[in-house]
């Protein structure tokens, strides 16, 4: 019953007062009573009601939830380091110093007659921390030919030969000029195997025996690679021989040669 009431004062016009139930409206006891065919014609009668009112109807609208979309997603990033500016302005590591050398020259000789010249040296050595001179003990083998006419008013009086091995060891100093040029001295001694010919009037003089060697030179050397030098090299080398004696006594000479040479060495 209290819930028919509570409609039909909803269903009232506004601004009027509760209005009392017309007389032939029934008569309930209870809510239970209700008959629910009249319950279901006074909530249609509360919709009409409202519809025909002053108030605006109600609307409902429809609202549309948006599409939730799943995006998934699988991404790589590379990472790329990147060297700082002055890192890339470094210069290069210094290449490490050498230590040994190998060299290998060959040449003329030219002074008291014609022929070759040759050495194979090997040397080890350095220079001192904070230094201007490299000094290297070296050593190794030479071999010396020589070949020389006398003449007299454009007679031929004597033909010399001589042929020598030679073994020494001695000093080498390096000194730098500029850039990758270098100049060097050195100073060898050690002992040669000289054999000697000499043809006089037509007779023949032979011999052959070990004598003393004293060997001086000076070059320069250019470093065109870390492990590798190209040169020229003078010598002036000093020795006797078993005919040395003869060879004076007759004018012929002293037995002395001089060379120029050229060849490489190899640092290492």
């Amino acid at each position: 019953m209290k819930r028919l009431l509570f409609l039909l004062a909803l269903s009232a016009p506004a601004g009027t007062g509760a209005q009392p139930p017309p007389s032939d409206a029934p008569v309930f006891a209870d809510e239970e009573s209700v008959p629910e065919a009249g319950l279901l014609e006074s909530e249609q009668a509360l919709f009409e009601n409202q519809n025909s009112g002053s108030a605006d109807p109600i609307e409902l609208e429809e609202i549309e939830e948006p599409d939730t979309i799943r995006v998934e997603t699988n991404v790589r990033v590379q990472v790329t380091q990147q060297t700082p500016p002055e890192e890339l302005n470094e210069e290069p590591a210094t290449p490490k110093g050498t230590y040994f050398l190998a060299e290998l020259y060959a040449g003329l000789n030219f002074h008291e007659g014609l022929g070759g010249a040759g050495h194979l040296l090997v040397g080890a050595g350095g220079r001192r921390a904070g230094g201007f001179l490299r000094f290297y003990l070296v050593g190794g083998l030479g071999v010396t030919t020589v070949a020389q006419d006398f003449r007299l008013g454009g007679v031929l009086q004597a033909r010399e030969e001589r042929r020598a091995l030679d073994l020494m060891i001695g000093l080498r100093i390096y000194a730098p000029v500029f850039g990758p040029f270098r100049i060097f001295v050195e100073a060898l001694t050690g002992g040669a195997y000289v054999g000697s010919n000499l043809l006089r009037s037509g007779d023949r003089w032979q011999g052959s025996d070990w004598s003393p060697l004293g060997h001086f030179a000076f070059g320069l050397q250019v470093r065109v690679l870390h492990q590798l030098s190209l040169g020229l090299r003078f010598g002036y080398r000093i020795t006797r021989d078993p005919l040395q004696e003869f060879r004076e006594g007759a004018g012929l000479g002293r037995g002395r040669t001089a060379s120029m040479t050229a060849g490489a060495t190899w640092h290492f």
